[in-house]
């Protein structure tokens, strides 16, 4: 009688155990898929920026012809700045095609020209960050080809940067 309480316990508890180590597997697994950011193979959606000097244009029309690296950052992100930071040593030739994209707010444009950053610095509304190109943390990046068509996307590192200029 005892003994067989015991199997039933075993069973049980290898039964549990056994389901649990899918679970880790299963979510260890789906991990690395970055669910955040407009589908890869979609074209970029129409949207409206702002650069430094506030001049209104289309995202689309800005990257028209050429591989582009799109960077979505905040200022208030301390990774977003490292990365910001470590690009300034870099010839600027390089970095024609890389482009920032921030919220649109004082404090970012205040922030950019207090450091005097001008660039390819680009502002859109947090509407369009967060609704309609689905960008969920910074930094983010994308990396469009010369049709405008999403080829990578995930959260940015230096090393993503380094890969795209090599």
């Amino acid at each position: 009688m005892i003994s067989n309480q015991i199997e039933l316990s075993l069973i049980i508890i290898i039964f549990i155990y056994t389901i649990f180590h899918i679970w880790i597997i299963f979510h260890l697994k789906n991990r690395y898929k970055v669910k955040s950011g407009p589908a890869i193979g979609q074209p970029i959606p129409e949207i409206e920026i702002l650069d430094i000097d506030r001049k209104t244009m289309q995202l689309n029309n800005r990257l028209q012809g050429e591989k582009n690296l799109l960077l979505f950052v905040d200022m208030d992100c301390e990774h977003c700045n490292k990365i910001i930071n470590s690009l300034k040593l870099m010839d600027s030739s390089v970095l024609n095609n890389i482009h920032f994209l921030l919220s649109e707010s004082d404090e970012n444009f205040n922030i950019l020209k207090d450091r005097g950053i001008r660039g390819n610095f680009y502002f859109l509304k947090e509407e369009d960050i967060f609704l309609h190109l689905n960008i969920k943390g910074f930094p983010f990046f994308l990396d469009i080809d010369s049709n405008n068509v999403i080829e990578k996307k995930g959260f940015a590192t230096t090393s993503v940067i380094v890969e795209y200029l090599i």
